[in-house]
């Protein structure tokens, strides 16, 4: 099997609130890349379908709440059977968030 992923992952253990059919409800994002989170959560979504994602990245200089437009890729039962890890494409993240998540990368 090969690797699709075109941009590295980071890892990054912090919450996140996500914005889901209508539902706010928390998360814990367990990686980044400069296109897309994966999170863990309750929730077994389908591929294809938007949600809102806020989080906080550390950029170097302090920290930065990053909130986006996703779109789920993926969605696979968790480690240990403990919820969902879904893979989140951004669709649309603002310029400041952009590089936040830039300055998270590179640290």
């Amino acid at each position: 099997m090969s690797e699709r992923r075109a941009s590295t992952r980071k890892p990054l253990h912090v919450r996140a609130v996500m914005v889901y059919g209508g539902r706010q409800m928390e998360a814990k994002v367990l990686d980044i890349s400069d296109g897309g989170v994966t999170v863990q959560s309750t929730l077994n979504m389908p591929s294809g379908s938007p949600l809102s994602v806020a989080f906080t990245v550390r950029t170097g200089t302090g920290y930065s709440i990053v909130q986006a437009e996703c779109q789920v890729i993926y969605t696979v039962c968790g480690a240990g059977g403990i919820g969902f890890k879904s893979g989140l494409r951004f669709v649309e993240v603002n310029r400041a968030d952009q590089e936040a998540i830039a300055a998270c990368m590179a640290h």
